[in-house]
């Protein structure tokens, strides 16, 4: 005897379920991997299914009481159900996830405008510094060549003042400014 899946109709309660099995109606029985539904045929051909009760002393005199009756019990494997969209289902949010990060992490997709590695290029190249050094002659703006930072001049030039005068403003109780 094969169990097809029970239609919303032939859904009866847990206590129904039990009076059949005292009477001697139910013939087999197949319960779900969850252990939450079981799918049953009566001696007379009709299929109903029953919400199972999530207790392990419960569940324990069910299967005594199924087994003093006589009645075939069938557990569902995990693999007899599932389909290659149900195994795709399961694996597919974390997999998403997955991409995602390493994304996030490398920076982007190989493609593109920014390249492999995201805008920063390489993405082995995470921890090295882009800074060069640039050398006494390479500079071509001067101090007099900046124009509008009037209030930046005058504040160099107190540091200068400073730094050449520091008894003066040691009296006055200045202290060196940090990174002078």
């Amino acid at each position: 005897v094969t169990l097809q899946p029970a239609q919303a109709a032939d859904v009866v309660n847990y206590s129904d379920f039990v009076d059949s099995i005292n009477r001697g109606e139910v013939e087999m029985v197949r319960v779900q991997e969850d252990m939450l539904s079981a799918q049953y045929t009566t001696k007379d051909g009709s299929r109903r299914e029953v919400n199972l009760i999530p207790n392990a002393q419960i569940e324990d005199q069910l299967f005594n009481q199924l087994a003093d009756e006589k009645v075939d019990v069938v557990m569902s494997s995990p693999g007899s159900s599932a389909s290659p969209f149900d195994f795709l289902a399961r694996f597919a949010g974390p997999i998403a996830w997955l991409i995602a990060g390493l994304l996030l992490l490398f920076g982007g997709l190989p493609f593109g405008p920014a390249g492999p590695g995201g805008p920063g290029g390489n993405p082995f190249e995470l921890g090295k510094s882009k800074a060069r050094i640039i050398k006494d002659g390479d500079t071509k703006t001067k101090f007099a060549d900046v124009a509008g930072c009037d209030g930046a001049k005058t504040e160099l030039m107190e540091v200068v003042d400073f730094l050449k005068n520091t008894s003066r403003y040691s009296e006055l109780g200045a202290k060196i400014p940090k990174g002078a």
